[in-house]
């Protein structure tokens, strides 16, 4: 089985969005800090609240990898297999469809390929297997690594810098545009990210 592990800060703003976007998804936890607010509105609504400590080392790394992780081990307690991971400020056009068209193995599901200058994933949204998922956010972050956060977690993953063509993705920007699925991050004034965003010349697919 497959869910949906939704993190990040809970405003209010994002609130009704998100409702919207996931009423007819039947299987969501949300990761979060346990000083957010609003928290009961989606537990009415029918997530799994998985609440988290800060991490000891405060960067935008772990702040990033200790509610992904959470929830990914909640979800791997409640017998899911497969995860998808979202953001509080993404919302998509179509939910369900959305999931239809993500990949269910153990490789890493991703939008595509930033260059600039260096190499890196979008990682706006992220799938794979639980076990996967949990390998690249096991470690954190600790003080004095500077590497910033896409760098960190595919370096530590994989064991090396990471190059374009490399077997363990799963590059979904086609589908989901043939699927003429798309997404707005609420949080920044790029507008839509398949049609628009990721048409700008850094984006590799």
């Amino acid at each position: 089985m497959q869910c949906v592990v939704l993190t990040g800060l809970i405003k209010g703003e994002y609130i009704q969005p998100l409702l919207e976007m996931y009423k007819n998804v039947k299987y969501k936890i949300l990761s979060t800090w346990k000083d957010q607010p609003h928290l009961h509105i989606f537990r009415n609504n029918g997530f799994i609240i998985q609440l988290n400590d800060y991490p000891c080392h405060q960067n935008q790394t772990n702040f990033q990898l200790v509610n992904i992780r959470e929830g990914c081990k909640l979800a791997e307690k409640l017998g899911f297999k497969y995860v998808i991971r979202m953001r509080t400020d993404l919302i998509c056009n179509n939910m369900v469809k959305f999931i239809e068209n993500i990949p269910k193995d153990d490789k890493l599901s991703i939008l595509g390929f930033i260059q600039t200058h260096t190499f890196y994933i979008i990682d706006f949204l992220m799938a794979s297997s639980v076990e996967t998922m949990l390998k690249i956010f096991d470690k954190e972050q600790t003080q004095g690594d500077e590497r910033f956060v896409e760098q960190y977690l595919m370096e530590e993953w994989l064991g090396y810098k990471l190059e374009q063509g490399d077997s363990h993705f799963n590059v979904i920007y086609d589908t989901l545009k043939e699927a003429s699925i798309d997404l707005v991050l609420l949080s920044k004034p790029w507008g839509f990210i398949i049609a628009s965003y990721c048409q700008q010349y850094f984006f590799r697919k």
